[in-house]
């Protein structure tokens, strides 16, 4: 959870700012970038802020890339883009500092910079900002304006990464909202697949690198603990809510938890690794993908043993049961088609193809209008029809996408890829994708809470791990 960082005011000099005078560079200055050429993610929120408030005369945000070395400017309406910070905006960055100071070379403007922070308040860089001035004018409202400005700026920004986003990339253009974020501190791991928990309103977070299954409350948006089991990837809920599983990958197995006490209870060998896993309900049985293999395993969890091993048509991914047809529909990712199962005589009895969607990875079910979507490594989301097995149409989304979720309400897929997710519109007689919302690289998974509409999201900033979440407008 984020700690609320102290700040101090300083009045400084305009010279300060400047970084000093009268010491002759040793080397010459760097060409900079200019401001109508800067198509990034940090230049529109610029730019709009600046015809928001007529009294700047400059606006300037200064960050680290992530992955990156050096802080710099990295958008401003001047054309300074690229330029080193110096000491006092590594000040404002680092140690949470407030800079007021009058500017001696010109006195018709006054300087104050703040430190920058994203929706849910990290500070992730820092935020310069010049204002019309006149002897005697209040100072302290010029800090206020700045400070309104940052605000304003930092509910349009998810993350750092967002600020390095194309130009395009924005939550207002698919009705989104940045909501809660959760801190896990000092884990730098990547999650893979999230899933929800709907009856007792949690999010169930597979924390693969850091060997955990992590539990979030979603009525107190807080952590509720993590789990050592090992190489989590995925999660599967009984029809009741009375048991976790948990496909382990590197374990070769699936570690059984208690969803009242979330202590492990007990353990499933198999005999290689694992990846997706799904409850099937109307038999009660738990589904599991063979990560290196072209099989599926059947496991009766009253007994803890494998009672069935499905052949399937290359190396599987994801997968949904559908109750209403009774099958289990099976990303093939290695042949790009969809595996349909009857769980009655738990084998495939169709394959049906996925192009113009190569490569399958996410796979969502429309129950009420009989499809599935299913996204492909490609940059394409495909439409099938449950009852024909045809695809009935296609849409554009991020490339390298792992996990879709669907809002059956708002008829909305969200497709998570590194660094964007993209939104597609299914209410209408074709799938049209409406924006992309920018993530992070490592926010590859996505699960929507059916009953606030939520659209949570897990990455890792390098340092600590956080779950997020936007809300529709």
């Amino acid at each position: 959870m984020f700690r609320q960082a102290h700040f101090t005011i300083r009045l400084v000099t305009a010279l300060a700012i400047a970084g000093g005078a009268g010491v002759a560079p040793a080397i010459a200055a760097p060409v900079l970038g200019k401001a109508a050429d800067n198509a990034v993610y940090a230049q529109t929120l610029v730019n709009e802020e600046v015809k928001k408030h007529p009294e700047l005369v400059v606006l300037g945000v200064h960050a680290v890339k992530p992955g990156g070395k050096g802080s710099h400017m990295i958008a401003a309406n001047l054309d300074r883009i690229g330029k080193d910070d110096d000491e006092d905006d590594l000040a404002v960055s680092r140690e949470r500092k407030t800079i007021l100071a009058p500017n001696m070379k010109d006195p018709t403007k006054f300087e104050v910079a703040v430190p920058l922070k994203d929706a849910a308040g990290h500070v992730i860089g820092s935020l310069s900002t010049v204002f019309k001035y006149t002897a005697g004018d209040d100072e302290v409202k010029m800090h206020t304006a700045a400070l309104e400005i940052r605000d304003d700026m930092a509910k349009q920004i998810p993350n750092v990464a967002a600020l390095f986003a194309a130009a395009g990339a924005r939550t207002a253009s698919v009705g989104l909202e940045p909501s809660a974020s959760i801190e896990i501190p000092a884990s730098k791991g990547k999650f893979d697949f999230l899933r929800i928990d709907s009856k007792r309103h949690r999010l169930l977070g597979a924390h693969e690198n850091d060997g955990t299954a992590d539990y979030f409350d979603l009525q107190k948006n807080a952590l509720i603990t993590r789990v050592k089991v090992g190489g989590a990837v995925d999660h599967a809920v009984d029809a009741d809510s009375k048991y976790y599983y948990v496909s382990v990958q590197e374990g070769q197995r699936v570690a059984v938890l208690d969803a009242a006490t979330l202590k492990e209870v007990s353990s499933i060998k198999l005999t290689g690794p694992t990846d997706a896993i799904i409850f099937e309900p109307k038999n009660h049985l738990i589904y599991v993908t063979h990560d290196e293999g072209a099989d599926v395993w059947v496991i009766d969890p009253s007994t803890a043993k494998v009672v069935a091993s499905i052949a399937v048509p290359g190396v599987p991914e994801y997968m949904v049961y559908d109750e209403s047809t009774d099958r289990v529909y099976l990303n093939i990712k290695s042949a790009d088609k969809v595996a349909v199962i009857d769980p009655n005589t738990r084998k495939t009895v169709a394959e049906w193809g996925t192009a113009p969607a190569a490569q399958p990875h996410g796979l969502e079910l429309d129950v009420a209008h009989h499809r599935i979507f299913t996204a492909g490594g490609n940059g394409k989301l495909a439409v099938i029809d449950t009852r024909t097995g045809q695809v009935t149409g296609s849409t554009d989304i991020a490339a390298k996408v792992d996990q879709i979720a669907f809002d059956s309400v708002r008829q909305r897929v969200y497709c998570a890829g590194a660094d964007k997710m993209s939104i597609v519109d299914t209410s209408g007689s074709s799938v049209v994708t409406v924006g992309e919302l920018a993530t992070a690289a490592t926010a590859k998974n996505v699960a929507v809470d059916p009953q606030t509409h939520a659209v949570w999201t897990t990455y890792t900033d390098g340092k600590s791990s956080f779950a997020r979440s936007w809300m529709p407008r």
